[in-house]
Parts: structure tokens; sequence; C-alpha cells
């Protein structure tokens, strides 16, 4: 198939002939015509804002209204939908580059949600105090992204595939064996299914349960995070 937007001018860096930004394992574009990086800004800005509301419920002791109101950094959910677009399908060093204008980003322009629910907003203009937190921020990103995430997801990889098989075909023949136990045929199409769901538990569920476990670790130590740059601050 031939883009049918190839001459748009958003798309001068990219050849007619690629498919979903040379990326189709990660990507499906039927038609053409849906820019992935909506998806991509769209899931950045929920996942920050999520990861805010649960902060909030957190340092409240229980999920409330207010979670979802007071507390909010819109400017960090804003900035964190842009990398998301701008980072979809794009090389290592793209992304660290975005994360990093991100990072620093956050740290000058602060529009945000007090304790009470009211609006206000802040731009910071001592040169340390940016530098201090976003090297915080980049502390506590790489521990959590670069650290626990890929440990997490690996030791969950390297149990399912011991307790699976590789590509899950252990967990398929269990299956296959209970259902044909029970005598009822087991077709091809039904054949096929239980591989690929079993495949897909092997290889899909490490990266689920690091992205959690990520999450988690953001959650609980972000209060202490922000406490540590406002007292450290000229």
């Amino acid at each position: 198939m031939v883009d049918p937007l190839a001459d748009d001018v958003d798309q001068n860096d990219k050849s007619v002939y690629v498919y979903t930004w040379n990326n189709p394992i990660k990507y499906n574009d039927p038609d053409g015509k849906f820019p992935t990086f909506v998806v991509g800004a769209i899931v950045g800005a929920a996942v920050e804002y999520g990861t805010q509301v649960a902060t909030n419920a957190y340092k409240s002791g229980g999920l409330s209204s207010d979670s979802f109101t007071k507390n909010i950094n819109y400017s960090s959910i804003l900035l964190a939908g842009l990398e998301g677009g701008v980072t979809q399908g794009a090389s290592v060093g793209r992304k660290l580059f975005a994360k990093a204008a991100v990072t620093v980003a956050n740290n000058i322009v602060e529009v945000k949600t007090d304790d009470n629910g009211v609006l206000s907003s802040k731009i910071e203009g001592n040169t340390k105090n940016i530098v201090k937190n976003s090297v915080i921020d980049a502390a506590a990103d790489f521990t959590t992204g670069g650290l626990v995430k890929p440990g997490v997801s690996g030791v969950t990889g390297n149990i399912l595939k011991k307790s699976f098989g590789e590509s899950g075909n252990k967990l398929a023949r269990g299956v296959k064996a209970k259902i044909k136990a029970e005598g009822t045929k087991i077709t091809r199409g039904v054949n096929n299914s239980i591989k690929k769901t079993s495949k897909n538990l092997v290889d899909k569920t490490p990266e689920k349960i690091g992205n959690a476990a990520e999450t988690y670790i953001k959650v609980k130590t972000s209060p202490t995070k922000d406490e540590i740059k406002d007292t450290t601050n000229w």
C-alpha cells in the first residue's frame, strides 16, 4: 500500500513505502491515515495524570474525588503528552533528547492546582534550581525506568519462560491436552488461538508487570522527591 498522505508536509522525512513509520510490529495503520503520534501523546498524558492521581491517593490514605483535581500538575501532563507523541517510533537518541528536554521544561514552568484545588502557575528563574531539580528528576527516572522496570521485567520473563516455555509452548501443550481430555476436538483455528495467546502471555506480561512496578515506585517516591527539591532550592 502507498501512503495516501505521502505528499503531506509532515511526511517529508518518511519514505512513501514505509509502513507505520517503519515499525509494523508495534503499530497498525490499515488505511495509512492514522498518525501514530496521536496515540503516543494520549498514552503519555494519561499515564502521567494517572500517576499523579495515584500519588494523591497514596498521600491522603485513599482515593477520593480530590485525588483527581487537587495537586494536579497540568504542565507536566501536557509535557508528558508531547514527549509521548514525539518519541513514537523514534530512535533511542531522539527519545533521550526528548526526555531530557521535558525534564528541564518541567522544572522551569509549572501550572498546577494546590491542596485547595486552586490553579496557579510558576516560572523558575534560578538556573541553579533548574539544573539541580532536573538532575534529581533524571536520577529518579533512571532508578525507576532504568533499573526497577528492566529488573522486574527480566525476572518475570525468566520465570514465565521456565514455567511455560520460551514461546509459551509448554502452556499451549498443557491447554490442548486438557481440552482433548474433555473430548473436545481442537480445530486449526483453536490451535492457532491457543498458541498465540500462550506466546503473548510469555512475551508481553513481563513488560506490563515492569511498567506497573515502575509506576508503583514513582507513586511511592514522588512525595519525597518533591520535598527534597523544595527544601534544597536556593
